[in-house]
């Protein structure tokens, strides 16, 4: 299956287009997706509840841990990370 003339042949395009769908079945099969609908239920959905759950606990750290220490340093850089990518009721 070669070029002629510079150009791809049906089948190599053909080919392309089935290794394309094998990997993204694979992409799919490894992030869970099992429908093509809007992905409502997708691993970055429960990424971001995770990681608000998270942010709670770290809040609450904080808050009852009033030292100045290197946890309290390590749990204000923790959420520090997290308040970029996760907003909630008290932003």
């Amino acid at each position: 299956m070669g070029r002629q003339g510079g150009q791809k042949t049906l089948v190599d395009y053909c080919f392309q287009q089935e290794k394309k769908k094998e990997i993204l079945k694979h992409v799919a099969y490894a992030l869970e997706v099992t429908c093509d609908d809007f992905p409502y239920d997708l691993y970055y959905v429960r990424l971001y509840e995770r990681m608000k759950q998270v942010r709670t606990v770290v809040r609450k750290c904080l808050a009852d841990h009033i030292q100045d220490d290197e946890y309290r340093h390590a749990l204000l850089e923790i959420e520090g990370i997290l308040a970029e990518s996760v907003k909630d009721k008290k932003d």
